[in-house]
């Protein structure tokens, strides 16, 4: 009842908290103030269990576990969305759709962001999806002009955005190397992870169709067969993909980065280039 009472009373914008505690940790968004430091990056937070949840990307630990298919989270709300949509995938469900062109999704947050093509203040001029920041906008932009201005010094290859170039650091930079390949990762769950692939281990189960995979992230693009659901659109083409992986090789074709010389078709990779060669040349694949 303290928050109606105004004990704790914000002198800055009136909130009232619970506790003396509660208002010290809220009156930190007013002065900007960050007393919790990770000993591991020395990133620094507000509140103690931001931080907590924050050492949890270090740790690799996922506390909170789906008691239905035994996948694991790192916060509650990401359970609680989760959770959300089990019974959806099973169903096939899709009940979200949208107001502007009756696209439908699995979910509501699905949908928010969706709207953003429709309804963000920055519109591309090529496509005409709309964007919520100037800077979504000029990453956005750069799919059009096939720009990657950022290259890495390692292995020189190129990015759209920094934060792009930052993710694909990790390969060379991590502080867990795995001892059988000597891949780096950035994380001991990452690490972990990428171990499977060397054992074979297959933790993760299907509970539609009980296939098996080495990653929790790899299981939810599959559950998507099942629910057809297709959360990644080409802004050339529109047609739409259950991953990002699967989007970002199909823009190869609109890149005529793989243009075969005789017929003039793009393909999406070099194999699929030099296996469509052979329809020209007669030559059988072995």
């Amino acid at each position: 009842m303290n928050i109606h009472r105004g004990k704790y009373q914000c002198t800055e914008c009136g909130k009232c908290c619970a506790s003396n505690s509660d208002l010290a940790e809220h009156r930190r968004r007013h002065s900007g103030e960050k007393p919790v430091e990770c000993s591991v990056c020395s990133k620094r937070f507000t509140r103690s269990r931001d931080l907590i949840r924050h050492s949890r990307l270090h740790s690799g630990e996922k506390p909170y576990k789906c008691h239905v298919c035994d996948n694991a989270f790192k916060d509650h709300g990401a359970l609680r969305y989760h959770m959300s949509v089990h019974s959806r995938i099973h169903s096939g469900e899709v009940p979200y759709s949208c107001d502007e062109c009756e696209k439908r999704f699995l979910t509501r947050s699905s949908l928010r962001e969706h709207m953003n093509i429709h309804r963000g203040t920055y519109k591309c001029t090529e496509c005409g999806r709309c964007f919520s920041r100037s800077q979504s906008l000029t990453v956005h932009r750069r799919t059009h002009s096939r720009e990657k201005p950022y290259s890495c010094d390692e292995c020189e290859k190129r990015f759209l955005c920094q934060r792009n170039l930052h993710r694909h650091m990790n390969i060379h930079g991590g502080i867990y190397k795995c001892p059988e390949c000597g891949k780096c990762c950035k994380t001991s769950h990452d690490l972990a992870v990428h171990g499977r692939s060397h054992t074979d281990e297959k933790p993760f189960e299907c509970f539609v169709c009980s296939k098996r995979f080495t990653a929790s992230c790899t299981l939810v693009e599959h559950s998507r067969t099942h629910s057809a659901e297709k959360p990644y659109s080409c802004d050339e083409c529109e047609r739409r993909f259950s991953s990002r992986k699967k989007l970002s090789c199909h823009m190869h074709i609109h890149s005529e980065k793989y243009k075969c010389a005789e017929c003039g078709k793009c393909c999406y990779s070099n194999q699929h280039l030099a296996a469509h060669r052979r329809r020209h040349s007669g030559e059988k694949s072995i």
